[in-house]
């Protein structure tokens, strides 16, 4: 019996003009973008996107807020848009919430997914899992993508705008990766893309620690650096 294998890495692009590689990553995917985001979120990200959009030959179909709430209800609202069905690719702009309430749209329309963090709490922008909630908040369970977006384009300018809390939550969040992966993945038999993932988590931590402190004292004064960028 033949055995197929399929391992998808996360893709992303980090640092002040991350959006200038949108042409690269995300031109072979049509010459249409639906945005879908978060209020703040866009209002920050909105004004480099637009240009760096506009600069990589692709068009807007539709700016969209996500909602408030990654709810399937959002989701279908926005599933069932026009302008959105109309586009050849998603972009999914802003936290954790924004983010995979965008990935999962674009899961249910089998639309190419790119995503835009602007802050750095959470691995929703490289993750193929979708955490879901009813519109009263509470836990609706995961939605599970084949592979993580495309690609991510974290701009570091805009991240380093964010709360500081941010940073701290996101540092907390990639430090405890390493200790929950190696406890769930102990005594186990692991497949190759998962294996790869114990690997690969448990070398982030060296940067992280190098550069964490740092990171926390320039993102009290919301300056860009390279260790907001390396963190």
């Amino acid at each position: 019996m033949n055995m197929i294998i399929s391992v998808n890495l996360p893709s992303f692009t980090i640092g002040p003009d991350a959006y200038d590689d949108i042409k690269k990553y995300a031109g072979f995917a049509g010459e249409k973008a639906a945005i879908i985001g978060g209020e703040t979120a866009l209002e920050k990200a909105l004004p480099i996107l637009k240009p760096a959009i506009e600069a990589a030959g692709l068009t807007i179909t539709t700016i969209e807020w996500y909602g408030g709430e990654a709810s399937y209800s959002n989701i279908d609202r926005l599933v069932a848009l026009d302008q959105v069905q109309a586009a050849d690719m998603i972009f999914a702009v802003g936290g954790g919430r924004a983010i995979d309430t965008g990935k999962t749209v674009s899961a249910k329309l089998e639309k190419p997914i790119f995503t835009f963090p602007t802050i750095a709490s959470n691995c929703a922008p490289t993750s193929a899992v979708c955490v879901l909630y009813n519109d009263d908040h509470e836990s609706a369970g995961s939605y599970r993508l084949h592979a993580p977006a495309v690609h991510s384009f974290a701009d570091s300018t805009i991240i380093a705008e964010a709360p500081e809390q941010d940073i701290w939550a996101g540092i907390g969040d990639a430090i405890s990766k390493e200790v929950e992966v190696s406890f769930s993945a102990e005594g186990r038999e692991l497949a190759y893309n998962n294996a790869i993932g114990v690997h690969i988590v448990q070398g982030a931590n060296q940067r992280v620690l190098k550069n964490g402190l740092a990171a926390l004292e320039v993102a009290k004064d919301h300056q860009e650096s390279p260790a907001i960028d390396n963190i």
